[in-house]
């Protein structure tokens, strides 16, 4: 062979080096961006646990006032409790229920017992949902209208009132207030006992419990929980893929029934994990506003979307004092001799 022919000759596609740099791009930009992506995820949680903190915090100053204020101001209702009939006039009943129903619920909602539409109850998880507005979700992971939701408007970069609008709406369904009677406790409670002869009335320990929801693409699916398992029980999406496969191919075979179970195997350990989380948020006044929010991001996204549930819980003492409030108001009047 010449000297001519060995230059003319192509190099082989194994020595052929052109476009390495791409490939090296390719592989590591991946990684780079999951870990990016998770990074912005995570920090969001923490962030959102900073919050649901703080609506702890304001819940309890709130029920620490409220408890034992003027019932005038609130129906008429007892003193030192958060059981009554629904208010008609608690702030959340007047900008929520107009909008989207009243305020009462089921009895779990207030910590057991008696309607959970109570003004006072209303008045103290309308104060812990002021804060909650700041890691709301944006209108348009629900309503895309065109567009999908994007990192910068989970982030917060729209328009302030339109998120405002929506925290309403969310908080409504994605958050509720227990009364534990102790610290970290499981037991739940409803009264408080009258004042001594120095006003004291014990203390209010107030847990909020939000259902936040994780709007970073990709990455909230590893971090984050399906919406179906925490709101229906570990056995819905096991349920809802043994349909879909039945109504597609009019059977299943023992293959299907397998990763059936294993799907359902995870989902259960999943759901055992925030099973007392859910409990406190499925026993609130707007559950059925959860499961609605979750059926419209269920339709415009194509998919479930996926959440973490957040809890915190704060105590102080109650103010409460061994006097008659003057409007008289129709509630109980006490003091001490």
């Amino acid at each position: 062979m010449s000297r001519h022919d060995r230059h003319d000759r192509k190099p082989s596609l194994a020595a052929d080096t052109g476009g390495a740099v791409y490939v090296e791009f390719i592989l590591s930009f991946i990684p780079l961006l999951f870990m990016f992506l998770g990074i912005v995820q995570m920090a969001m949680l923490y962030a959102a646990s900073l919050v649901v903190q703080h609506a702890a915090v304001t819940a309890t100053r709130a029920a620490a006032v409220v408890l034992d204020d003027d019932p005038s101001r609130y129906d008429s209702q007892d003193r030192l409790t958060v059981t009554g009939s629904e208010s008609g006039g608690a702030p959340e009943e007047g900008i929520m229920g107009g909008l989207f129903g009243g305020g009462g619920g089921s009895s779990g909602g207030i910590g057991g017992g008696g309607s959970s539409g109570s003004a006072r109850f209303s008045a103290i998880r309308y104060a812990a949902m002021i804060p909650l507005m700041t890691v709301t979700p944006p209108p348009e992971a629900f309503f895309p209208m065109g567009r999908r939701a994007s990192l910068a408007t989970d982030i917060g970069f729209n328009a302030p009132e339109t998120r405002a609008a929506m925290a309403l709406w969310y908080s409504r369904g994605m958050m509720n207030i227990t009364f534990p009677e102790e610290v970290r406790g499981s037991s739940v409670r409803a009264d408080w006992d009258r004042p001594d002869e120095n006003g004291n009335s014990g203390q209010v320990t107030a847990r909020v419990t939000f259902l936040y929801m994780c709007g970073v693409p990709i990455v909230n699916r590893i971090m984050c929980e399906d919406g179906l398992s925490l709101m229906m029980g570990n056995g819905a999406p096991g349920l809802a893929e043994s349909l879909a496969i039945y109504s597609r191919d009019g059977s299943i075979d023992m293959n299907e029934l397998q990763l059936l179970r294993d799907q359902q195997d995870r989902s259960s350990r999943h759901f055992d994990r925030w099973e007392d989380e859910m409990n406190d948020i499925s026993d609130g006044p707007g559950f059925g506003t959860a499961v609605a929010i979750y059926g419209v991001t269920f339709a415009t996204m194509g998919g479930g979307a996926r959440f973490r549930p957040l809890q915190a819980e704060a105590t102080l003492p109650v103010q409460a004092a061994n006097y008659c409030y003057r409007s008289g108001g129709g509630g109980d009047c006490w003091t001490q001799n």
